[in-house]
Formats: structure tokens, C-alpha cells, sequence
């Protein structure tokens, strides 16, 4: 699933429409990833515009809803959270739950763009 608002994208691991939901395996067990995509559409309009990467990072660490506090999940946790503006090549990456660990910049598409 997948969504774009005024240059946002934002994509979390369910399918929706009917060609792939065939390929889907998590037989309905997506970790709340419907409810994750609609704190991300409530969150954009009311919170968050476009290149504000720090409210992005309140999004990712749940200030505006669920996002990734699997606190009762039984064996499972997130294992990243990034945030990528496009515009202007800046990546940020928590690897593991993001209201724990600390985004960190991310340079590799910075580096790549300095190559060429």
C-alpha cells in the first residue's frame, strides 16, 4: 500500500489491490500496517508538510499514533525506520524502534550524487 501527497510517499508492507493479493503470505498478519497507513494520512495534513523532518521523525516514533510500538507483540520488533527527502538527498535511519534508537543521517545517496 502505498500513498503520495503534495511529493509525500509513504509505504507500509500491505497489498491492496486485487492482482496482488494473491502474492500476499501474511495471511492477514500484517503487524497493523493498515492502521500505520492511516496515522500517516491523518498525521500529513494536521502535522507534517513537506521537507519537515523533524515532525517526520515524531510520525516514525509514534506522536501522532500507532506507528511502530510493538510493545505486545510477541516476537516481533521494528527493525528500521528511515525517512528519505529527495529534494535535497537527506536520509535519516533508526535501525530498531525508532523511540528508542536515534535517527542517524543516512549519506549514501548524497555520496552517490557527489560521484556523478
Amino acid at each position: 500500500m502505498s500513498l503520495s501527497i503534495e511529493g509525500i510517499v509513504c509505504t507500509v508492507n500491505s497489498f491492496t489491490s486485487d492482482e496482488m493479493k494473491p502474492y500476499d503470505d501474511a495471511n492477514g498478519n500484517d503487524y497493523r500496517s493498515r492502521e500505520r497507513y492511516q496515522v500517516v494520512l491523518d498525521s500529513f495534513p494536521d502535522h507534517i508538510k513537506p521537507h519537515d523532518i523533524e515532525n517526520t521523525k515524531r510520525l516514525l516514533r509514534g506522536d501522532y499514533g500507532f506507528m511502530c510500538q510493538y510493545d505486545k507483540e510477541p516476537d516481533f520488533e521494528t527493525v528500521w525506520s528511515s525517512l528519505f527527502d529527495l529534494k535535497t538527498l537527506e536520509v535519516y535511519r533508526a535501525e530498531g524502534d525508532p523511540r528508542k534508537k536515534k535517527f542517524i543521517p543516512d549519506m549514501r545517496l548524497a555520496n552517490l550524487r557527489a560521484k556523478s
